[in-house]
């Protein structure tokens, strides 16, 4: 499996300023990674008010703790604090939950005309978060709304985390390329990745089995929602990530199957819909959390650890 690290440098208005693509194999190793922020933070070091690493992990900030079942890291019980070691100490870092980061860019810069809405991102995992009078829900431990390890088949294939049938397993990235082979779009001997953006290329180009297999995310994306949508009721949900490069089909078919199978006196006028946000804004809604949650322009920010 490759991994790709994206290094950017954020100004306080909130603008990409420069982008980096690091890809490799493996593990992913605190050194490594420190290597690569150390060398952005010597090119802009006048500039930079601190380090939010952004991950597709659970961010226990009680037990100070990374719980990941997408990358495979080294030493999960030390990474925060070995990472801290090796980044200055006059730098404040913060870890991120990329559906946090991502539901926070949302709330501050997106369209949404609404304070209660579900934001739910689509990447190589599941993820989610709620947004309750503009606010976001992170309940007792920072840990509320794992909706990717949902099961959604009680007999189903083994996750990571401990439970069956997990959301993530049949609709995240990672999985797409076991349900091409599944779908009949690709054999077991292809030797690339295969990403929602491929999937959606042989749909457009008439492939029946792609729209197959999108119209099956789509619905078991559709029966999670609708359990999310008897429980909190929200006005709008916004579906971010990766995930909307599967295009107008999945999307389609996913409000299709709210109105015709959800409760309908919470259905009905509910609206779904793709983020217009961009791909940057996953580091841009770090570093505006960053300021506004734990950033002090007052103190020195000497040897500070934020987990969010």
């Amino acid at each position: 499996m490759e991994y790709k690290a994206s290094c950017y440098c954020a100004l306080t208005s909130y603008e990409v300023r420069e982008n980096y693509y690091y890809t490799y194999k493996g593990k992913i190793y605190v050194k490594y990674l420190s290597d690569i922020i150390i060398e952005s933070l010597k090119k802009y070091s006048s500039e930079i008010l601190g380090v939010c690493i952004v991950l597709p992990a659970i961010i226990d900030n009680v037990n100070r703790n990374i719980i990941t079942m997408v990358l495979d890291m080294e030493k999960n019980e030390t990474f925060i604090d070995d990472l801290r070691d090796y980044i200055p100490q006059q730098y404040g870092l913060a870890f991120f939950n990329d559906t946090t980061s991502l539901a926070y860019a949302e709330n501050t810069f997106g369209s949404v005309e609404s304070a209660n809405y579900a934001y739910i991102n689509i990447n190589e995992g599941v993820g989610a978060s709620y947004i309750h009078d503009s606010k976001i829900l992170r309940g007792t431990t920072g840990l509320a709304m794992q909706l990717g390890h949902m099961s959604i088949k009680k007999d189903g294939v083994p996750c990571s985390c401990g439970n069956r049938g997990c959301l993530e397993n049949y609709i995240g990235e990672l999985s797409l390329r076991s349900r091409a082979i599944e779908y009949g779009l690709i054999d077991k001997n292809f030797d690339s990745d295969f990403l929602f953006r491929d999937l959606e290329e042989m749909s457009s180009k008439g492939d029946q089995k792609a729209d197959t297999l999108i119209y099956a995310l789509a619905d078991e994306l559709s029966d999670a929602l609708g359990k999310i949508i008897v429980i909190l009721n929200p006005e709008i949900i916004v579906i971010g990530g990766i995930g909307r490069k599967l295009g107008e089909k999945y999307l389609n078919r996913i409000q299709a199957n709210i109105k015709s199978n959800g409760f309908i006196q919470f259905c009905k006028n509910i609206n779904i819909k793709y983020t217009k946000l961009n791909d940057s804004a996953i580091f841009i809604g770090a570093a505006k959390y960053y300021i506004d949650k734990h950033f002090d322009f007052s103190r020195n920010a000497e040897g500070d650890l934020f987990l969010s």
